[in-house]
């Protein structure tokens, strides 16, 4: 089924994030809740709903057995303020229910860690029905931008797009380095988060962040299951980093989150690397702006040969 804003419907939602990978169901499910949780909030000053949101965004960035834990408690303590929103507007209601499946995708996606088939089907009913919901609750307007979402993605994914600087994003990179080792993979990911560091520290006195780097650049020099596992500590100390500078200006949180990445991506196998280097990259440029994303593009300019 044409993906358009006609063909808008909760069967062809499902259809059309059916390949998408657990992760980024839940992404979808993210971008979506978070189009229209104002209309909750500004009825309702319970933050259950926002804090499902968020509970969801922490798996994505770090899906481990703990966030999955909490992104299924966060979505129960939302859920138990829709019997208060129903007694209000729909669209009110809908705008609850969108935020809560995002974190039940996020519950769903990790509820099992080989991409099985039951956890697959589950994640994708639930970000269809933060889409669904979400386009109930904010009209027209918002159907409009998730279809926008769904469309540059599948035109990302299926075409892809040509190394420039204006192309730099999460679905763009994915795509440009899915043909790389996973040690260039991380190679990458280490390059963009070294390039904005320096924001992240003039700001806050952690080290985690660059130790997470340096635990991504003993991997790669000596791919062990010793370093993989340092790694891994690594980056759950540099997210704790990240989590505190969500306080900070955006261009804080976006340098932690590259460095962040950057150790993660060494962490997980070939396929789930490949996310983590492109959120890395994304996350720099986010934080670094215009020059960063030359110097980005540059790298890929000396690195074609990897792919």
């Amino acid at each position: 089924m044409e993906i358009k804003e006609d063909n808008f419907s909760l069967s062809n939602l499902k259809e059309w994030i059916k390949d998408y990978s657990l992760q980024d169901k839940v992404r979808c499910g993210i971008y979506c809740s978070e189009l229209v949780i104002d209309i909750y909030e500004n009825n309702y000053d319970s933050k259950a709903p926002r804090s499902a949101i968020e509970a969801a965004k922490d798996w994505v960035a770090l899906p481990t057995e703990d966030n999955r834990e909490a992104a299924c408690d966060a979505a129960s303590r939302a859920n138990a303020v829709l019997c208060a929103a129903r007694s209000n507007s729909y669209v009110v209601f809908a705008a609850s229910n969108a935020a809560i499946s995002a974190s039940a995708a996020a519950e769903a996606a990790a509820s099992c860690n080989d991409d099985s088939v039951a956890s697959n089907y589950v994640a994708s009913e639930s970000a269809a029905d933060a889409a669904f919901f979400a386009a109930r609750a904010g009209g027209d307007n918002i159907k409009s931008k998730i279809i926008s979402w769904i469309i540059n993605r599948a035109t990302n994914v299926e075409v892809g797009m040509e190394i420039k600087e204006e192309n730099v994003s999460y679905l763009s990179v994915k795509e440009w380095i899915k043909d790389y080792s996973h040690q260039d993979k991380v190679r990458c990911a280490i390059h963009s988060a070294e390039l904005v560091i320096d924001i992240y520290e003039r700001n806050n006195n952690s080290k985690a962040p660059r130790l997470a780097i340096e635990a991504a650049k003993e991997w790669v020099a000596s791919p062990t299951e010793y370093n993989r596992k340092a790694a891994c500590d690594a980056a759950s100390r540099a997210f704790a980093a990240v989590y505190d500078a969500r306080s900070d200006l955006y261009v804080v949180f976006a340098a932690a989150d590259s460095a962040f990445y950057a150790a993660v991506s060494s962490t997980r196998d070939d396929d789930s690397a490949n996310s983590a280097a492109a959120e890395a990259v994304e996350a720099a440029a986010s934080a670094g702006g215009k020059n960063v994303k030359a110097k980005i593009i540059s790298w890929f300019s000396k690195n074609t040969h990897k792919c």
